[in-house]
Parts: structure tokens; sequence; C-alpha cells
């Protein structure tokens, strides 16, 4: 059951309580049955976030750390915010979207690491175990590749700040 996409069965058994809404995470598999429930999205990109500002919809930044990915923070020292963090704060401060080399950079290695991980996990139904553990690693070395990259792209001895 893809708990976070099909809500269907909190049409049929709402939980009863004032103080409740529920987590989606597909824009494009939109029910019409589900209008009226309390939803609300956990994002980080700008571009979706101008997409469910327009729409009405709630959103949440999501994750304010520096460890887990989607992660908002690089340091808890200075709070300094991931390219994630500059997307979730370029949006609320209304400013138009701004797509840096580092972002690009990270869009392709994320893409790339995620579309081999799709091949291997359908491949070898037993790594399903692990899942956690994968996604886990997954997310710390995206992590660390984005301290690393932006450190290099836009530290001391290399102060281009190209944006596309």
């Amino acid at each position: 059951m893809h708990y976070a996409r099909d809500l269907s069965w909190a049409v049929k058994y709402p939980i009863a309580d004032n103080n409740v809404a529920y987590k989606r995470t597909s824009y494009y598999e939109w029910n019409p049955k589900i209008e009226n429930l309390p939803i609300i999205f956990a994002e980080t990109d700008e571009y979706p976030l101008r997409t469910l500002d327009s729409m009405g919809i709630s959103w949440l930044a999501y994750c304010f750390s520096a460890e887990w990915s989607p992660n908002l923070l690089l340091d808890y020292d200075n709070f300094t915010p991931s390219v994630y963090g500059r997307d979730v704060m370029g949006f609320l401060s209304g400013s138009p979207p701004v797509m840096t080399g580092a972002r690009v950079m990270e869009l392709v290695l994320a893409t790339s690491i995620i579309g081999v991980w799709i091949s291997v996990w359908r491949l070898n139904p037993k790594r399903r175990s692990s899942r956690e553990v994968y996604i886990h690693s997954l997310s710390k070395f995206l992590h660390e590749f984005e301290k690393q990259f932006l450190e290099v792209y836009f530290g001391e001895k290399n102060n281009k700040k190209d944006h596309i």
C-alpha cells in the first residue's frame, strides 16, 4: 500500500480528531475524493513549493537537520542552510528561484544515484530488508557531497557564484 500517495483509506476511515492532517507525497495523482481532507506536504524544493502555494495547499519544510536528508542545514554551529534550506528561505522571502551550478550538480548526482539504486532494487528483492540502512547511507553520502562541493565551489579559493 502506498500510504503516503493513496489516501482513499482516510476518506473511508478518517481519524476522528480536529488536530489531524494527512501527509501526501504525490502531486500528480490527485483524487477529487480527498479534496476535503486536511492534507500537508513535506517539501524542500522551491518549484513544488510554488505549485502547492498557488493551490492553497499546506506544506512544511522537512527536515531541520544537518544529518538526515533532505537536510535543511549544513551544520548546527551556525545553522548554515543547505541548498534545500536556501530554496525554502528564498521561497519564504519571495525571491525568485535561483539555479546555481552547485544545485545542478547535486540534482544530477542525486538522480544518477537514485536511478542506480532503483535498478539494483528491482534486480535483487532480497535487499529490501536493508532498505532503511541503505537510504540512511545514501542520505549521509549526499549530505557529505553537498558540504564538500559547496565548500570547493563557494569557498575562499574559488569564489565563483555562477548562476544558471
